[in-house]
């Protein structure tokens, strides 16, 4: 909702609402079965009460199927903020405004118990142009953001815009950031338990006290603008580095309940990494005529990390140099014809990542189609597309389980 002010100002309210239900688990038998495959020699379910209390006398499990996995998520958010713009002098326009956020999670996998887990998170954030002359254009911003997290955090921006003239412009940026842990980064528990009472896999817990994530980042960029060669050209190069790094560790699976495994051990996720990324970024976008747009992306990237992998019995170190893909590129090829027929195809390549919080996954080029029809009805208008996206061979985003094969569909669209 956007109401209309005076003097041009105006008022925004964003209401926002994402709610998530899922599964992902497997039933992997009774344990009478799994223990027998295990062990060699049959262990009739009869039997499966004595086997747990040789391990310990306390325990009191029956013969019953083991289940991994997320056994039930439902993950929902709500948020609303109020953004004010203000247009202060001629030459000095602000934006201001407040929001609040509310999360809640339940699932027993993903917290080790099976009631709710909820956060609250307050911001308050403002920005500030001010074209101090016909050559340079200052932007600053700070937002301040407040859970039970991490208390309260502040972020802010400042940059300076120099213009040769109204074509091209040099600018160029500094920001400090502080990133809150989610939710689930922050308190989760994953863990497989059998009857409550014996733990049978440990796979990543949170440590006691997850803090912010810290951020700092330069960058240098130029735009120019060449209208009556259609050309426009934007390069930016930076330096990110992150410091208290939200990453995982290996440690001793001690729940403080007994274990089948001896050597069990558990990723703990805490403050144990840092990483600096290098890089550069260009866009060129030709308007050869005005049926026809060419817009072509490249991206590099350079990571330089380090996150601590284990603390006992023994000191490690390891990296995530890989951890992002250090070339993409893209190209984007666009033309309208006559009597409302258009077509386009867009051809975009990754090379190979480790992603954080992912799974490796090789470089795959990608190559999406359309064939497009403006139509007519009356007083409406529409549009009819055949889309073809993945012309090509299946390849991973982020995970090897999320793999995208070619699709192809209709889509109609009306304006009434």
């Amino acid at each position: 909702m956007e109401p209309g002010l005076v003097n041009g100002d105006g008022l925004q309210i964003h209401l926002y609402h994402n709610r998530i239900e899922g599964e992902n688990y497997i039933n992997q038998g009774l344990v009478s079965n799994l223990l027998s495959e295990e062990l060699g020699f049959t262990i009739t379910p009869e039997q499966v009460p004595g086997f747990f209390q040789m391990i310990d006398p306390t325990l009191d499990i029956e013969d019953q199927h083991y289940i991994v996995g997320f056994q039930g998520i439902d993950s929902e958010r709500y948020d609303v903020e109020l953004e004010h713009r203000l247009h202060l002098t001629p030459n000095l326009r602000a934006t201001w405004g407040a929001g609040l956020r509310y999360d809640n999670i339940s699932g027993k996998t993903v917290f080790g118990h099976g009631g709710d887990e909820s956060l609250t998170s307050r911001r308050l954030f403002g920005h500030m142009e001010w074209e101090a002359s016909s050559r340079w254009t200052m932007n600053t911003g700070l937002m301040i953001e407040n859970n039970v997290l991490v208390d309260t955090i502040a972020s802010g921006r400042i940059a300076a815009n120099y213009h040769f003239n109204p074509l091209h412009t040099l600018r160029i940026g500094y920001a400090i950031g502080r990133r809150s842990p989610s939710l689930g980064e922050a308190r989760e528990l994953n863990v497989d338990v059998l009857a409550d009472q014996i733990l049978v896999q440990a796979i990543r817990k949170s440590a006691e006290s997850v803090e912010e994530e810290r951020l700092k980042s330069l960058e240098l960029g130029y735009l120019a603008q060449l209208p009556t060669q259609g050309l426009t050209f934007d390069v930016r190069l930076f330096r990110e580095s992150v410091k208290d790094g939200i990453d995982t560790y290996q440690a001793p699976a001690d729940l403080g309940i007994p274990s089948l495994g001896l050597d069990e051990t558990i990723s703990v996720r805490d403050n144990n990494s840092r990483w600096v990324t290098r890089g550069a970024e260009l866009q060129l976008r030709y308007l050869p005529t005005e049926h026809t747009l060419i817009n072509a992306h490249y991206s590099y990237r350079d990571v330089d990390s380090f996150y601590i992998s284990r603390y006992e019995p023994y000191f490690q170190i390891k990296d995530h140099d890989e951890r992002a893909p250090r070339h993409t590129a893209g190209m984007l090829l666009f033309q309208r014809f006559a009597a409302g027929w258009s077509s386009g195809i867009n051809i975009y390549h990754m090379t190979a990542a480790d992603w954080r919080d992912g799974n490796p996954v090789e470089q795959f080029v990608r190559v999406d189609a359309h064939l497009g029809y403006d139509f007519a009805v009356g007083s409406s208008t529409g549009n009819l597309s055949l889309i073809g996206q993945n012309l090509g061979g299946d390849y991973m985003e982020h995970a090897q389980n999320n793999v995208f094969e070619t699709r192809l569909f209709l889509r109609l669209v009306l304006n009434f």
